[in-house]
This record gives C-alpha cells, structure tokens and sequence, in this order.
C-alpha cells in the first residue's frame, strides 16, 4: 500500500490551511487534499473503488467552493484584482 502518498496529501492539505491562513483558496485547497487524502484510504483498504472515487472527489469539490462562498471567506490577497493596472 502507498501510505506515504497518503499521509503527504493530508499533511500538505493541513499545512496549506495552517500555513496560509482561513481565506477561500486555502480551505478549498486544504479541504479537499484532505478529502482525497481519505478516500485513498478507503481505496487501498479495498472500501471504494476508482469509480467511485472520482465523482465523490468531483462532488467534494463543488461542494467546498459552494462552502467557501455561504460562508463569506476573505479572497487571498494573490486572487484580488489591482485597480492600478486597469
């Protein structure tokens, strides 16, 4: 089983949340390498199988950016538009 692809996507999913702080990028982001990090998981322990995967992940996400924009997160500074260069 491939634990280390495992505990990468999950550890990387917390540290862009930790690290980033709470805006709509990094909870997407985070939230759903945690996710796949989970349904690996259940992919290797035989639970799921890749056609089940890909919509839950494809669900998950759409789920998430409906999640971020209820909630009303700040946009990361990266993401805004500059008015001085219009």
């Amino acid at each position: 089983m491939d634990w280390v692809w495992t505990c990468a996507l999950a550890a990387t999913g917390i540290l862009t949340i930790v690290a980033g702080g709470l805006n709509k990028l990094t909870v997407v982001v985070g939230l759903f390498l945690i996710v796949g990090s989970i349904c690996s998981i259940l992919r290797q322990t035989s639970k799921l199988s890749i056609e089940q995967e890909a919509p839950i992940l494809t669900i998950a996400l759409g789920i998430l950016l409906l999640f971020v924009h209820i909630l009303k997160l700040p946009t990361p500074e990266i993401m805004k538009n500059d008015e001085s260069e219009q």
